[in-house]
């Protein structure tokens, strides 16, 4: 007896953790402000906060509002690189202040989001 041919198919099915993840990264950039915080988003993946971070640190490693901090700060590089300054980059990367942007990206970069802007434009991305 003929054994029956194996189909190849493109469709790749999603893990549900890709899904999750994909949806989570949607809900941060739609919602991106001042007011994003970890019990909204809790909220949009119909989660609990314990269990958002619960899920986020065996997936990513890290915690709801790390992600959320970390989303911001690749905002930040992109608006910094198309010539924004400092404070206009802080408000629209959804920082609520630009003493604690540029606290958060010189944590994460080691350098100023100003020093960035005069020397590193595109290197950080």
């Amino acid at each position: 007896m003929k054994s029956l041919p194996t189909v190849k198919s493109s469709y790749a099915p999603q893990s549900m953790h890709q899904v999750f993840l994909n949806n989570l990264f949607t809900i941060i950039e739609e919602n991106i402000d001042a007011s994003l915080n970890v019990e909204f988003l809790a909220n949009s993946m119909a989660v609990s906060k314990s269990t958002l971070n619960r899920k986020l640190s065996m997936l990513t490693g890290a915690s709801a509002s790390e992600l959320i901090k970390r989303h911001k700060l690749k905002r930040a590089i992109k608006l910094l690189s198309s010539g924004k300054n400092v404070s206009e980059t802080a408000y629209l990367s959804g920082f609520e202040t630009p003493s604690y942007f540029i606290q958060c990206f010189k944590e994460a970069y080691k350098i100023t989001p100003k020093e960035y802007s005069k020397n590193y434009s595109y290197e950080l991305l």
